[in-house]
């Protein structure tokens, strides 16, 4: 995934969907990176939604296996998966769109340490 691509909205909805699903299980972020042969700072970082690289479908099913996810809560984070990288409608605009309007709605917002 570049700096370019994907809302960072997309993200944390798809992160708290997730932690969600782990806390309603009762799990540590411990616990499932084990199971998913992760970092803990791995899967805390998808949670948060600043996951920097690619989130795999594969990887998305088995979170949703873990969580005991439904048929239906699975195919809607697959499909927020899915979007994490899809460039946003502003991309398009990126000739007369300063690069800075991207804090506001993109994902190259500033952290905060």
């Amino acid at each position: 995934m570049t700096d370019e691509g994907g809302s960072t909205l997309t993200k944390r909805q798809l992160g708290r969907y997730l932690r969600d699903g782990r806390s309603e299980l009762g799990a540590t972020l411990e616990e499932v990176a084990a199971m998913m042969q992760w970092s803990k700072s791995k899967l805390s970082r998808i949670e948060k939604g600043e996951s920097g690289g690619v989130l795999r479908e594969l990887d998305i099913r088995e979170l949703s296996r873990i969580y005991g996810f439904d048929d239906d809560k699975t195919t809607a984070v697959v499909g927020l998966a899915r979007q994490t990288d899809a460039k946003c409608w502003w991309h398009t605009f990126d000739d007369v769109i300063r690069k800075s309007f991207n804090m506001y709605v993109g994902s190259n917002s500033p952290r905060r340490h």
